[in-house]
């Protein structure tokens, strides 16, 4: 669910401080800085993608019964070495640092990693879309799969659906399938991580 300044839904502005001008956008590194002095809106849910700061729009009831609806299920679902991240920044290169919505993930234990302060495994990645749909399964689920997360939903609450996006790879994932009330979600990393679709939808877009 992002915005820009503009109020523009899925868009982005660069900002940068006037004495570190750096024409690939902003690391993560100074993204923290910039955040310890609140030049960066982050305290707000402003996230980094690409080195480009995302504004994210006011959370909606609609919205926000989704997530607590879907992360409060997958809490009850996952086993102990899970961990359920609900809109937290997850740093998945030096130029990002995106705020899924929901994550699944699994601390230490990134493929090929020995260091303890490397981010944990990601299983799963949930975004929940109202104007951001565009955006959210466009360029944001684009950089995902670019940085190799097997798996991401989209919560596509107008349209009473979840994208579920499978197979990543440089150009997007390859596999996406659009499900509706009835079906159901299930994690590929692990199977017994499942819920109906409706579970994700929130109850005000029945009907509608």
């Amino acid at each position: 669910m992002t915005d820009t300044a503009a109020h523009l839904p899925g868009t982005s502005v660069r900002r940068v401080d006037d004495d570190e001008d750096d024409p690939h956008g902003l690391t993560v590194e100074r993204w923290h800085r910039m955040a310890s002095r609140g030049a960066t809106g982050s305290e707000f849910g402003a996230e980094l993608l690409d080195g480009e700061v995302i504004y994210r729009l006011a959370e909606t009831d609609r919205h926000a019964e989704s997530v607590r609806s879907l992360s409060g299920l997958l809490s009850l679902s996952v086993p102990s070495e899970v961990v359920v991240s609900v809109g937290r920044p997850l740093v998945l290169d030096e130029r990002s640092e995106p705020r899924p919505d929901i994550a699944l993930l699994r601390p230490g234990h990134k493929s090929g990693s020995e260091d303890p302060t490397e981010q944990p495994e990601v299983l799963l990645v949930v975004e929940v879309a109202e104007s951001s749909l565009v955006f959210d399964r466009g360029r944001k689920a684009a950089y995902y799969a670019r940085s190799g997360v097997p798996e991401t939903w989209i919560v596509d609450i107008a349209g009473e659906q979840v994208l579920v996006m499978r197979r990543p790879a440089s150009g997007g994932y390859r596999d996406i399938r659009n499900l509706r009330r009835g079906s159901t979600l299930e994690v590929e990393a692990w199977p017994s991580i499942r819920c109906d679709v409706a579970v994700a939808l929130p109850h005000s877009s029945e009907g509608s």
